[in-house]
């Protein structure tokens, strides 16, 4: 079995571990899988990002988890249009 750099690379220095919330490429979400070829992120609206751990590893990323992913969480909420701004 022939382990890519990446891999080692991913495991020794653990830049995320699943749960993780991370800022890639201008979207955020949460790390969902790490596999010796990819890593999934789920982002805030649920779509799944499945990036190619070669191309991961070789791009910045942002890990906002300072101790546990439920730090951070979007704040969604319908706002009527009559409704005053202000006191």
């Amino acid at each position: 079995m022939l382990i890519s750099t990446r891999t080692i690379q991913l495991a020794l220095t653990q830049p995320v571990r699943v749960g993780d919330t991370v800022e890639f490429e201008d979207a955020w979400g949460y790390v969902e899988r790490i596999t010796f070829t990819y890593v999934t992120i789920r982002t805030w609206d649920e779509r799944r990002k499945i990036i190619p751990l070669q191309y991961f590893m070789s791009h910045p990323l942002e890990n906002l988890t300072v101790t546990n992913a439920s730090l951070i969480k979007p704040n969604l909420g319908r706002l009527s249009h009559g409704c005053r701004a202000g006191t």
